[in-house]
């Protein structure tokens, strides 16, 4: 697990994809700078949310893994079939949110690739 080399960095760290029975879910963490807001990470996913229609089989759960820590580290879950517009919605979500870092000014650091874009 990579941590945070200074406190104007936004890390988002592909962990990896676990196929299951019928479902394929894709793990992303994101470890925030100690002086971002959360809000910010909620504030892109509405937006995508809104221009992107998920299929009836693809979810996403953005949690934290560390309450009451610092800097935060959230857990994205993107899970679905294949074919459900979830590969669309993951990347419009990190697209949307490199832009929103960069433009409050945090520099952004990305570990590894998912899967499904090598």
């Amino acid at each position: 697990m990579v941590t945070l080399e200074n406190n104007k960095e936004f890390i988002i760290e592909f962990m990896g994809d676990e196929p299951e029975k019928h479902f394929i879910p894709c793990v992303f963490l994101l470890k925030t700078p100690k002086d971002m807001s959360p809000k910010h990470i909620f504030e892109v996913r509405e937006w995508v949310d809104g221009r992107i229609k998920l299929g009836n089989s693809a979810r996403i759960w953005i949690k934290r893994e560390n309450p009451d820590e610092y800097p935060a580290v959230y857990r994205l879950i993107i899970s679905g079939r294949g074919s459900d517009e979830r590969c669309t919605w993951c990347r419009s979500f990190r697209t949307a949110l490199r832009e929103k870092i960069k433009g409050l000014g945090f520099e952004i650091k990305e570990i590894d690739a998912c899967t499904f874009e090598r």
